[in-house]
């Protein structure tokens, strides 16, 4: 069931929503530009970053006609459903530093879920979330190391968090194979036929959450955000099975490392750090579902290394990418 229209994306009412939640001057202040559809949030972000476009400057669309997820895979993004949108930011840091920006993303997504919608949701690493054993929400990072800019020569490389959220599905608004493995804040609510969720406020929400994690970072690194991460993640203490490149290892998860990597102990009590792959439970009696085909909703079968959260994977157009969806 499509429903556009009921639940319109105003960019001043969003505006006012961010503004009314942080009244003070912050970090993000850049303009926000609406579509009606796109090709990719990503994309067309990244064409404004290339011009100049300020921190803060936030592309959200109705619809997306190409979302990515990871491993370059389609995001199912139909118009009127779901919030698809992409932040930019700009952080003076080095390559290794900026990386890990995707994990407090994933943290301010998981909260605003649950203000907004009082839905509880966990985090599966890297930064996916998930509610009642199906996947909410997902996240796509994409960077430049050098973009010519010649309006501001000055400005940081462009680092673009490109974030999908399945809002006003109902089951039947998803593919057949997507299904079993997808859920939307409207199915997880206690009264599904009730009037859709403010994708805008939800937005103002993760927008905010953002930039007290993102100032917070800036100022003291990833390791003060590493107690709610584990708090928050899935199968902390439970066993796993890691899909790499060159097999599977299996081990218990211990947490997460101060590099944005996970801490999975295997045979012997010997701890790895796991940069790349896919997670999955080891016993089949987890909520948490099997792999997909596609990336909206579930998470997709491993096939070799992934972009890790402290890594980014180049891409022949130059563009630089991690993390878990949308874009």
């Amino acid at each position: 069931m499509n429903r556009a229209g009921r639940d319109p994306l105003d960019p001043g009412r969003i505006l006012t929503a961010i503004r009314e939640r942080e009244p003070a001057a912050g970090r993000f202040e850049g303009p926000i530009h609406v579509f009606e559809s796109v090709g990719s949030t990503n994309t067309a972000l990244m064409a404004l970053a290339r011009e100049g476009a300020p921190e803060g400057t936030i592309v959200v669309a109705d619809a997306q006609s190409a979302g990515r997820g990871r491993f370059n895979r389609g995001w199912h993004s139909a118009p009127g459903l779901g919030l698809w949108f992409s932040i930019l930011l700009r952080p003076a840091l080095a390559p290794e530093e900026v990386a890990p920006i995707t994990i407090l993303a994933g943290l301010a997504v998981r909260e605003a879920v649950e203000r907004t919608a009082g839905i509880p949701a966990r985090i599966k690493w890297p930064n996916d979330i998930y509610v009642a054993g199906r996947k909410l929400a997902g996240l796509l990072a994409e960077t430049a190391t050098a973009v010519p800019t010649a309006a501001s020569p000055g400005l940081p490389p462009p680092l673009i968090l490109g974030i999908g959220v399945n809002v006003n599905h109902a089951a039947t608004d998803f593919p057949d194979e997507l299904r079993p493995r997808a859920i939307s804040i409207r199915m997880a609510s206690e009264a599904p036929d009730s009037r859709p969720f403010s994708r805008g406020d939800l937005l103002a929400a993760i927008v905010s959450a953002l930039r007290e994690r993102y100032a917070r970072y800036l100022e003291a690194g990833l390791p003060v955000f590493i107690p709610e991460w584990n708090r928050n993640a899935l199968w902390i203490g439970q066993p796993v099975v890691h899909a790499a490149p060159d097999g599977e290892h299996r081990g218990i998860v211990m947490g997460l490392d101060a590099s944005g990597g996970l801490r999975i102990a295997g045979d012997g009590g010997k701890v790895d750090l796991v940069m790349a792959g896919e997670i999955a439970p080891a016993a089949p009696a987890s909520p948490a579902p099997p792999a997909a085909p596609a990336d909206s909703g579930a998470p997709p079968a491993a096939s070799g290394a992934e972009p890790a959260p402290t890594d980014f994977a180049r891409s022949p157009d130059g563009v630089l990418r991690a993390g878990g969806g949308n874009g």
